[in-house]
């Protein structure tokens, strides 16, 4: 692989957390994720930090974050008795040792601290998705004991989402 290569992005997701084969079973209709593996130029910069033509649902980015808190594969259970099939590989150490601080500090003093700064043991993302003329705010955050994600139509990550988030995490 290239420095830089867009198809890192990509593979990481559909080998280590499922994406492109994504489903919580029990007939339960999710919208498979995408990262698309093929982009360029501006497209690629966006690709990397979630943006660009990546999609994902709420129920999805729970899932990533479980699996970076874990350094390993978590899909939901939400079905009683549902069995929590294995990502073809482990995340990498690099990748985990990369993002578990990324997000403990995101949550510590970057971007959703403003809601999530008191727990020391809290990773989080923020985000603000574009969806045609609004846009949606998105907080995605673990703790010890659980992984949450949140979506506020019309929201902007953690001025809205984050009331969510905090209040999950709270009540595990």
């Amino acid at each position: 692989m290239r420095r830089g290569d867009a198809s890192a992005p990509h593979d990481e997701a559909v080998k280590v957390v499922g994406m492109g084969n994504w489903s919580i079973g029990g007939g339960v209709a999710t919208s498979d994720p995408s990262v698309p593996p093929d982009v360029a130029g501006g497209v690629q910069a966006a690709q990397f930090v979630g943006q660009g033509r990546v999609t994902a649902t709420p129920l999805c980015m729970t899932s990533v974050a479980a699996t970076v808190r874990n350094a390993g594969f978590e899909r939901p259970i939400i079905l009683p008795e549902q069995r929590q099939d294995k990502a073809p590989q482990p995340i990498s150490t690099r990748t985990a040792g990369y993002l578990q601080p990324m997000m403990r500090d995101v949550a510590a003093g970057g971007t959703a601290a403003p809601r999530l700064h008191d727990p020391a043991d809290v990773g989080a993302r923020t985000g603000t998705a574009e969806e045609g003329e609004h846009t949606n705010g998105r907080l995605t955050a673990h703790n010890s004991h659980i992984a949450v994600a949140a979506l506020v139509e019309g929201g902007s990550g953690v001025d809205s989402a984050g009331y969510v988030a905090r209040r999950l995490l709270s009540d595990a």
